[in-house]
């Protein structure tokens, strides 16, 4: 084979190497880039998925705050109407001593 044909073989050798290198460079660059655009898109979707769980607590303690509140009010009324039944019995209570203690009608015995 003569010499020329040896340094085209050798040209066009060298020229498919250099297109294969830069092709594994270009590679490389969009292996890079979609590797950054995952983490930006998982990124983006851990915010967004925090901001969604901070709301559903931020609603869940909302509504917890709300039943808390209607207990406490359903606690209170009803411990009002057992201090105004005990109040009752107790005015019950005084007015048949005093009847008993003045000498009126006995209420205690019927």
């Amino acid at each position: 084979m003569p010499v020329h044909d040896i340094e085209a073989v050798l040209k066009v050798e060298e020229e498919a190497i250099s297109r294969i290198k830069a092709a594994e460079d270009e590679a490389e660059k969009a292996v890079s880039s979609a590797r950054k655009e995952a983490a930006a898109y998982i990124e983006d979707e851990l915010k967004k998925a925090s901001a969604e769980a901070e709301e559903t607590v931020n609603r869940l303690i909302q509504d917890s705050e709300g039943k808390a509140r209607e207990i406490a009010s359903e606690t209170d009324r009803r411990v009002e109407e057992i201090m105004s039944a005990a109040d009752s019995r107790k005015d019950t209570a005084v007015s048949a001593i005093i009847a008993a203690v003045t000498g009126g009608t006995d209420v205690l015995s019927g």
